[in-house]
C-alpha cells in the first residue's frame, strides 16, 4: 500500500474522519504502507520531528518537500491514496494543486479531501466546478455545523 499526505493537514484530515485528535498519525504506521508525507520545504524540520515524536521507529514515513505544480514529477504516479485537509484557500495554486493531483494518481488512486467550504476562498466552485473536469468527484461526509466536507475523488478511467 503507498499513501501520499501533505502534512500541514493530515491531523486536520484524521480530525475530521474521526473526531478525536489523537488517531492523527495512527494511518502512517500501518505495517506494510509505504508512506509519504509532503509539505513545501520550509515546514519539512517540524513535519519531521512531529513523525519522529508520533510514529513507531518501525514504521517511519518518507518525508519529503513538494510543491504543487512544480516537483511533483519527482514522484510515484500510483499512489494507492492521497490524502489531503484544509489545503483548498488560495484560488492562484488550484490549477497547481490539480496538475500535482492528477500526477500523483493511477486508475485505482483514491483521493480524500477534506475541506472547511469557504466562500471567500472560492471552495465550493473548485470542489463543484473546477475538479468534476478532471476526476470523479463525490462527497462522502458532510459537517454542517462546522461547514467541513470530506470528498472522494477517482480519475476517469480511459
Amino acid at each position: 500500500m503507498t499513501l501520499a499526505w501533505h502534512s500541514q493537514t493530515l491531523h486536520q484530515f484524521f480530525r475530521h474522519i474521526r473526531g478525536s485528535p489523537n488517531a492523527t498519525w495512527r494511518p502512517i504506521s500501518i505495517p506494510g504502507g509505504d508512506v509519504t508525507v509532503t509539505d513545501l520545504p520550509h515546514a519539512l524540520p517540524q513535519i519531521q520531528k512531529n513523525v519522529l515524536a508520533n510514529v513507531p521507529p518501525d514504521h517511519i514515513p518518507n518525508v519529503c518537500a513538494l510543491s504543487w505544480g512544480i516537483d511533483q514529477v519527482h514522484f510515484p504516479q500510483d499512489y494507492d491514496f492521497v490524502l489531503g485537509a484544509d489545503i483548498i484557500y488560495l484560488k492562484e495554486t488550484y490549477d497547481l494543486l490539480i496538475q500535482t493531483l492528477l500526477h500523483l494518481c493511477g486508475p485505482r488512486t483514491t483521493i480524500l479531501l477534506s475541506s472547511k467550504m469557504r466562500k471567500e476562498h472560492g471552495t465550493m466552485d473548485f470542489f463543484q466546478n473546477l475538479l468534476p473536469q478532471y476526476f470523479n468527484v463525490e462527497i462522502v461526509k458532510r459537517d454542517a455545523k462546522d461547514d467541513l466536507n470530506i470528498y472522494r475523488m477517482t480519475c476517469f478511467q480511459n
